[in-house]
């Protein structure tokens, strides 16, 4: 429907007998209702477009913490991505309790991969420090993960320097008394 503009509305009324009074407020009143109908398609249409950036940066955002946490999972200590593995681990845990027995053998591992890189005796440190407190909160009788974790110290401890040597064998002698 083509819609009339107030001078050619309040002339038709007229024409059709309406006081002047009454041509005026309905033509008024008619241009009101076409404001108020078209509204909620302006809304509608701001609403749509408002969204749609919104959703983008959403989207956007959490595909790049997505490509962060899974960057992060081959971060050694040290590294910058490191946190964020040890945050997305705990997560893992607190969703599902046994996954525990995956992150007492990463620290393991990342000890092995420590002291073959060379690392610090205190990244070292830290790392065992960290396993022993994962190993400890281990309470299954998963042997095969105990024994990935023998393997991996062993390794370690052929690598170590002489300080770390005592202190990996010290760990293997108590992961003797787990496993």
């Amino acid at each position: 429907m083509k819609r009339k503009s107030y001078r050619t509305l309040k002339t038709e009324l007229l024409s059709a007998g309406a006081s002047a009074t009454e041509a005026d407020e309905l033509a008024s009143l008619a241009g009101r209702l076409r404001t108020l109908r078209a509204a909620p398609e302006r809304q509608k249409a701001a609403l749509r477009f408002g969204l749609l950036p919104a959703s983008l940066v959403a989207m956007v955002t959490l595909l790049v913490g997505m490509a962060v946490v899974s960057f992060s999972q081959s971060s050694l200590p040290g590294n910058v991505l490191y946190p964020v593995k040890r945050v997305s681990e705990n997560t893992a845990v607190a969703a599902n309790p046994s996954y525990r027995a995956t992150l007492m053998m990463r620290r393991a591992d990342e000890v092995r991969q420590l002291v073959a890189n060379g690392a610090s005796s205190g990244r070292v440190s830290a790392t065992l420090d960290l396993y022993q407190t994962e190993a400890a909160a281990y309470k299954s009788e998963n042997y095969p993960a105990f024994a990935f974790c023998r393997s991996n110290l062993q390794q370690a401890e052929k690598r170590a320097n002489p300080a770390e040597k005592a202190q990996i064998a010290e760990v293997l002698k108590n992961l003797g008394d787990v496993d």
